[in-house]
């Protein structure tokens, strides 16, 4: 059985799917870009953390190393540590996870322009 739309519920829906067609551009959009320039230089740091606490050594830079607070970005390298321990590849991952956190802001965004 088909649902059918009255009049009264197209007005309802419409936001719902203007905001999902914002989020499915700019996800796409966000994605190519960042994927054609080859993630960001900085990210490397956050990798290298992410990479090394994946595999034992701890928040560290170097194998071997200090333990030093080196990332900006503590929860986002806890993270990827766990998408790497998983078997994910870091970078792709993190370009992929980037995309997607950037597109969910979106979302508090259009809630408080509306």
């Amino acid at each position: 059985m088909l649902y059918k739309f009255r009049k009264s519920s197209l007005p309802l829906l419409a936001p719902i799917i203007t905001l999902a067609l914002v989020c499915t551009i700019s996800f796409l959009a966000i994605l190519s870009v960042t994927l054609k320039a080859g993630g960001v230089d900085d990210a490397y740091i956050t990798y290298t953390f992410a990479r090394n606490i994946a595999e034992g050594e701890g928040f560290v830079y170097f194998e071997g190393g200090p333990r030093v607070y080196g990332s900006t970005t503590v929860t986002y390298t806890l993270l990827l540590a766990l998408v790497h321990s998983v078997g994910l590849p870091i970078p792709m991952t993190s370009i992929v996870l980037g995309a997607f956190f950037w597109v969910v802001s979106l979302i508090p965004l259009y809630i408080c322009i509306k």
